[in-house]
């Protein structure tokens, strides 16, 4: 395997140095291709979606494919302008000059995809990588295999292997690609992985974008709409079951509004109990498991009837969740919602590195003292999870949910490096310094006068 894998990458990196990914129009053809056959995949991946996670059509169709081709559209309109040299101003002693900065890929490029959303969080990083001028080797999850079977084929359709190539294997095959020569890696996943992909790279001298996750708060102030708050905090819970990385983990509620805001969220959750039989189920068995134990000892409100065989978990609510158990201490990634009540932020623990941090309040001084107690990789006021679907906006993490940024324009970014450029013309140099120094550095000082 490891042999088969250098050859691989050997050619990719012969591919790349011989300037294949290079022509800013041939990669605006491959990712109109790309667009071209997800779109005549369309109905297989939604089968894919169901067989791997059970997802509702409406929560496939708009996370999986509507924000992937979102995000292809967005990146072709706009590459050529990304592409260009952008203009800089250069110190007036070196005049006459000019100097530019140039976004120049990195290479070969290492991608692991999670299992959570298998098609779309391999094909965001596959757009930008793509986009930016690289040579991938995709290796999606083996968690979710029959969209991992729909990525291979998409992709053997599209590129030349020596471009890209999807590999399909488990941990083994990781730890054999981590292995390899690559001049960047992109993971998304746990913490726990995030930490040897990060090792491999940084053993290699090579850059990382690590997304990963943690346990994301939300804090439902005093002067809160609690109604609207408990509408959109289950909403943003409980799509796919809760595991996305950016939902809300757990909700603090100031005591003021705590009876209220409970009231509100028992309410929505009864009403819509029929509904939430729709909702996806979690990937294994293993992840159902883990998840019932950290209920244990915890006051439970079960909205429907868990089914094992199916691995399909009803959705529920812990009530003055215990802030040493594990629930509270371990990133949930399920449809359980602690909820615990403070008067001070200082009664809370201090979530370090959250990937997202949930605000529902019309404080701004509220607002400003839970950023501060929560330093997190972005913040969403009022509303769940908006921030990372605004093409506009970096998505990434701080600390142990990750570093780095993508999504449109910060994803190009993140897989080209700056490559600084100055130039000078063959006219003599005023303030060239040229032995003997004789009375130069009196000059220096009558010129530049610091």
């Amino acid at each position: 395997m490891a042999e088969a894998l250098s050859e691989l990458l050997e050619r990719q990196k012969a591919y790349f140095d011989a300037g294949h990914t290079l022509d800013v129009s041939q990669r605006l053809i491959a990712l109109q291709a790309l667009r071209d056959a997800i779109c005549q995949r369309e109905e297989v991946l939604m089968e894919a979606f169901a067989d791997d996670l059970g997802k509702p059509e409406v929560e496939a169709y708009m996370a999986e494919l509507v924000f992937t081709l979102q995000e292809l559209d967005f990146t072709s309109k706009r590459l050529r302008y990304w592409c260009r040299p952008q203009r800089v101003g250069t110190p007036w002693y070196f005049l006459p000059a000019r100097s530019w900065v140039e976004r120049r890929p990195f290479g070969r490029v290492l991608l692991f995809g999670p299992w959570n959303y298998p098609f779309q969080l391999v094909m965001a990083p596959l757009i930008s990588a793509v986009a930016a001028g690289n040579t991938v080797v995709v290796k999606p999850s083996e968690h979710t295999p029959a969209t991992a079977r729909v990525i291979g084929e998409i992709v053997e359709a599209v590129f030349d292997p020596s471009h890209v190539s999807v590999l399909h294997g488990g941990g083994e095959l990781a730890e054999d690609l981590l292995g390899q020569d690559y001049e960047m890696v992109f993971f998304t996943g746990s913490t726990g992985v995030g930490r040897k992909v990060a090792l491999a790279a940084a053993s290699k001298l090579v850059p990382s974008v690590l997304e990963l996750g943690g346990k994301c708060p939300c804090y439902v102030g005093r002067d809160a709409d609690v109604e609207i708050a408990a509408e959109r905090i289950l909403l943003g819970k409980f799509m796919n079951a809760g595991q996305t990385c950016v939902a809300p983990d757990y909700v603090a509620v100031h005591k003021d509004v705590s009876a209220a805001f409970t009231e509100a969220l028992r309410g929505k959750m009864r009403s819509g109990i029929e509904g939430w039989e729709e909702m996806a189920k979690l990937v294994h068995m293993a992840h159902y498991d883990r998840l019932l134990d950290l209920c244990d000892g915890q006051e439970v409100e079960v909205y429907g009837i868990d089914r094992p065989a199916e691995n399909w978990m009803a959705p529920r609510i812990v009530l003055e969740a215990k802030l040493d158990s594990a629930l509270m201490r371990e990133e949930i990634f399920g449809p359980i919602l602690p909820i615990v009540t403070f008067e001070d932020l200082g009664e809370l623990p201090r979530q370090e590195g959250a990937l997202a941090c949930y605000i529902f309040s019309r404080d701004a001084s509220f607002v400003r003292a839970v950023q501060r107690h929560t330093p997190s990789g972005g913040t969403c006021i009022n509303d769940i999870m908006k921030h990372m679907t605004n093409l506009r906006l970096p998505f990434g993490g701080v600390g142990a949910s990750g570093h780095g940024r993508y999504r449109g324009k910060w994803g190009f970014e993140a897989f080209t490096a700056a490559h600084a450029v100055t130039k000078r013309y063959f006219i003599p140099d005023p303030l060239a310094l040229f032995p003997p120094y004789e009375g130069a550095y009196a000059r220096l000082k009558r010129i530049f006068k610091l």
